[in-house]
């Protein structure tokens, strides 16, 4: 076994316990969470790329 594989094993043993419980315990409703995440996540970079959008406006590095 390599450094490497141990490293991949460091990380993959939480992520894969993450993963289990929160299909496990959520169920269905893990849908719906993830529906959410989504839905944050992308009001989130909406909101990053308007903010970005209205600085390059000002510096007049792109038109209306």
């Amino acid at each position: 076994m390599t450094k490497d594989d141990g490293r991949l094993l460091l990380v993959a043993v939480p992520i894969f316990l993450i993963a289990w419980a929160f299909w496990h315990y959520l169920g269905q409703r893990a849908f719906d969470v993830l529906g959410i995440i989504v839905l944050a996540a992308l009001l989130g970079e909406n909101w990053h790329l308007r903010k970005k959008l209205r600085i390059m406006i000002q510096n007049k590095i792109v038109s209306k």
